[in-house]
């Protein structure tokens, strides 16, 4: 049973490989960025990093992973954010849209909460921001980005970032 799944699975595969043109199952990572900044509610400083899934188009995949410190609390968000580019392809500046899920990683360290552990939540992100390509960087680009949170994760994040 498990070599039967196994194959229907790799004709799977195969079959949607032929039928979609080329490149349309690209999922490689691109623009590896930096990134840090600010969260409100709670009150943190937060870096981490994101990359975009698959060959530009206006809408993609683009996970990242933020780590926050401050205000008694530890905070690890892992987002899968889809995001939409507005505007000109190759023009110096794009806003974007997007939004996601995301799984938030919450460890209270002192307070109310302080010794229960590591708690998992599952929450929500709806995001707009700007990338801009100065030029004088050469191939770097330079984002910035506002972050809305629903449920037990930072109410707003100010993000910026370069990416590579």
């Amino acid at each position: 049973m498990g070599t039967r799944n196994l194959l229907g699975g790799a004709g799977l595969l195969a079959l949607l490989g032929a039928t979609q043109p080329a490149g349309a199952l690209d999922l490689g990572p691109r623009e590896p960025t930096i990134r840090a900044g600010i969260s409100f509610e709670p009150d943190q400083f937060h870096a981490g990093f994101q990359v975009a899934l698959g060959k530009e188009r206006r809408v993609r995949l683009r996970p990242s992973v933020d780590v926050g410190a401050g205000n008694s609390v530890r905070l690890a968000s892992l987002n899968l954010d889809v995001v939409a580019r507005l505007g000109r392809p190759g023009a110096r500046l794009r806003p974007f849209l997007g939004g996601g899920p995301a799984l938030s990683l919450v460890d209270v360290t002192s307070g109310v909460g302080e010794a229960q552990g590591v708690e998992a939540e599952l929450v929500g992100h709806a995001l707009a921001g700007v990338v801009w390509s100065p030029g004088a960087l050469g191939a770097e680009r330079l984002l910035f980005e506002v972050r809305a949170g629903f449920g037990d994760t930072p109410d707003v994040k100010i993000t910026a970032g370069v990416w590579f």
